[in-house]
């Protein structure tokens, strides 16, 4: 992913170590922990995780076009499915956020199908 051009992953190794979500109860803070996707939380709150999931990664990807961060996460995606479920890959998906994080909405099925162009809007 880091490969492609004009695209960068603004966290240390590209890797966010838990999900986020936009919003937050404390008021300057833009931004938290998605409970749903938190393992340490499974059996406190509702979970989107199955009971085997003990890891959530999270990649934050930036980029100058739409093209270049779905070439970007097509590229990734593929990468860690060649790993397998034998590697920990569980499960793969993406937040919108309704929208909050910019115009852009990217359905990895398409990405995946190779439409690459920015005309899946939010």
């Amino acid at each position: 992913m880091q490969k492609v051009p004009s695209v960068i992953m603004p966290f240390p190794g590209g890797v966010v170590r838990s999900g986020s979500k936009v919003g937050s109860k404390y008021p300057k803070m833009f931004a938290s922990t998605n409970d749903a996707f938190c393992p340490t939380l499974k059996g406190v709150v509702n979970t989107e995780l199955d009971m085997d999931i003990e890891s959530v990664m999270e990649i934050v990807v930036d980029g100058l076009t739409f093209e270049d961060i779905a070439l970007s996460m097509k590229v990734g995606i593929e990468a860690a499915c060649s790993l397998g479920s034998r590697a920990g890959v569980k499960r793969i998906s993406a937040g919108n956020y309704g929208g909050k994080l910019g115009q852009h909405h990217f359905k990895l099925h398409e990405i995946l199908n190779g439409h690459l162009s920015g005309v899946a809007q939010a």
